[in-house]
C-alpha cells in the first residue's frame, strides 16, 4: 500500500482529546425481536430520517481541522495525483465519478470536452459508474458543467478514504472470544497477510482493486484477524466458511478512492456476502452513498467505524449513512477512547485496543475505531447467514439485546458495548 500506513497513523493521532461522545442516536428503533420489524420495513428504519439529515448536513460542512491538514499535506506532496474539495477532503485529481447518466447525454458530455477514463459495470449493484475528466477545467467547474448537461445524473469527486486506526509496539494479552456462527463475512480494506492462524481454517477469497494482485498490509491483516477472532465460539472453533477480502489500497497511490470502494462493495453484493466490514473513513460521496443505499435495502449489514477525530469531529462516512452500523471504541476499562470521533450517531461500541498480527505475523497493539468495527462485524455474522432485510433487522436487535451498559445509557455508547468474550 502506498500512503495508507502514514494515513493510518495520522488517523490515530489527529484530533485527539478527552471527553465522552455527544449523543446516542436512536438507530435502530428496535422492536421486540420475537415480533420482527414493522411491515413497512426500511432496514434499521428507526433512525433513518435522523441519519439522512446528518448525511445531508455533512455535505456542506468542512471536515475537522486535523483531517483537513492531513489532506492538504498529501495533496501538496503529490499535486499531480491529488487535490482537495471545497470542504478540505482529499480526492484524486481531476477525476469525477458519475452515474445515472442517460445514454442520450453521453455525446453532449463528450462534445463538451469530457473524456471517459473508465467505465465500471457494477452488476452486483445494478449500476454503471463512469470516471470522467476534463483537462482544461478545475474539478468544481467541471462538475457544475456536467450537472448542466445531464441534470438527471449524479456527479461527485473521486474522494479518498483512509483506514481508521494505528499500531503501537506494546503487545496486549489476547482478548477471549465468544461463540458465533456464519457462512461468510467480508472486509474492504488493504490486502491481508496469510500469517494468521485463523485464515488456515477458512477459505480466503481475495480480490485486488488497486493493482494486479493483492498487497498484504498491516491494517487489513489486523482487521481480518480481529473479525475472525470475534467469530470463534467458546471452544475456539471457526464457524466462518469464507472470508472475502477486497483490497482497495494495493500499491497504488490512489488506493482507497471512492471508485475502488464502490467496486469492492459491488463485488460483495455480487458474491452475496451478508456482513461487510469497511474500516475506512472519508467524506460524504454520492457514489458511495448510492451503493450503500442499495445494499442496505437488500438486507446487507455494512459495519464501519466512526473515525478517530476526537471532540472536534465531523461526521465521517460510510459510518454516518442511514442503515450502516456505526461503531465507536472503548479502552480496556470501558471508557470511550479519547480520540474516538464525537459524532451524533453511534450504534455500538467495542474494544478499540487489541493485540493483532501485522502482515508479517508479528503481534503488537492496534488502536482505533477501525479495530472495534470487526468485533461487531464478527458478532453480527452469527445471525445473518444471507442478505435479508428482516433477518438483518433481527440480527442488530439481537446484538443490542446482548450489549453491556457499564455506564448506563451514557452518551456516545449507542446501544451498548459489544464484547468478544
Amino acid at each position: 500500500m502506498a500512503f495508507a500506513p502514514q494515513c493510518a497513523a495520522a488517523q490515530g493521532h489527529g484530533g485527539m482529546g478527552m471527553g465522552m461522545g455527544m449523543g446516542m442516536h436512536p438507530f435502530p428503533n428496535l422492536p421486540d425481536v420475537a415480533h420482527g420489524p414493522p411491515a413497512d420495513l426500511g432496514l434499521l428504519r428507526g433512525g433513518e430520517a435522523a441519519a439522512q439529515a446528518i448525511a445531508n448536513e455533512a455535505r456542506s460542512q468542512r471536515l475537522s481541522n486535523g483531517r483537513i491538514e492531513e489532506a492538504r499535506k498529501i495533496a501538496k506532496a503529490r499535486p499531480d495525483v491529488f487535490e482537495t474539495d471545497r470542504n478540505g477532503a482529499l480526492a484524486v485529481r481531476a477525476e469525477i465519478l458519475a452515474y445515472n447518466i442517460p445514454a442520450s447525454r453521453l455525446e453532449a458530455i463528450r462534445k463538451a470536452g469530457f473524456t471517459i477514463l473508465r467505465e465500471n459495470r457494477l452488476d452486483g449493484l445494478d449500476l454503471a459508474m463512469l470516471v470522467l475528466t476534463k483537462s482544461d477545467e478545475n474539478t468544481p467547474r467541471a462538475i457544475r458543467r456536467l450537472r448542466q448537461i445531464a441534470p438527471e445524473g449524479t456527479f461527485d469527486w473521486n474522494h479518498v478514504f483512509f483506514p481508521s486506526g494505528r499500531r503501537s509496539a506494546t503487545p496486549l494479552s489476547p482478548p477471549p472470544v465468544q461463540s458465533v456462527g456464519a457462512q461468510a463475512a467480508g472486509i474492504i480494506d488493504t490486502g491481508v497477510g496469510r500469517a494468521i492462524a485463523g485464515l488456515r481454517q477458512v477459505e480466503v477469497l481475495e480480490k485486488p482493486f488497486a493493482g494486479p494482485s493483492p498487497t498484504p498490509a498491516d491494517h487489513g491483516t489486523s482487521v481480518a484477524a480481529l473479525l475472525l477472532q470475534a467469530s470463534r465460539d467458546a471452544q475456539g472453533r471457526m464457524p466462518l466458511k469464507k472470508l472475502y477480502v477486497a483490497d482497495v489500497y494495493g500499491a497504488s497511490p490512489t488506493g482507497g478512492s471512492a471508485e475502488l470502494l464502490v467496486r469492492g462493495l459491488n463485488w460483495m453484493a455480487r458474491e452475496q456476502v451478508p456482513v461487510v466490514n469497511v474500516s475506512m473513513v472519508g467524506p460524504p460521496n454520492a457514489m458511495v452513498e448510492a451503493a450503500i443505499r442499495i445494499m442496505v435495502g437488500r438486507g446487507y449489514l455494512i459495519v464501519a467505524p466512526v473515525g478517530n477525530d476526537g471532540p472536534q469531529a465531523r461526521p465521517l462516512f460510510p459510518a454516518s449513512y442511514p442503515g450502516v452500523v456505526a461503531v465507536s471504541a472503548v479502552d480496556m476499562q470501558d471508557r470511550l477512547l479519547p480520540e474516538a470521533s464525537h459524532v451524533p450517531r453511534v450504534d455500538f461500541v467495542a474494544k478499540g485496543i487489541a493485540s493483532a498480527p501485522d502482515a508479517a505475523g508479528r503481534i503488537d497493539t492496534v488502536r482505533g475505531t477501525s479495530f472495534a468495527a470487526p468485533i461487531v462485524s464478527g458478532r453480527l455474522s452469527a445471525v445473518l447467514p444471507r442478505p435479508d432485510p428482516v433477518l438483518a433487522h433481527r440480527a442488530v436487535a439481537a446484538l443490542a439485546a446482548a450489549a453491556r451498559h457499564p455506564h448506563g445509557r451514557a452518551a456516545g455508547y449507542g446501544h451498548g458495548i459489544i464484547d468478544a468474550p
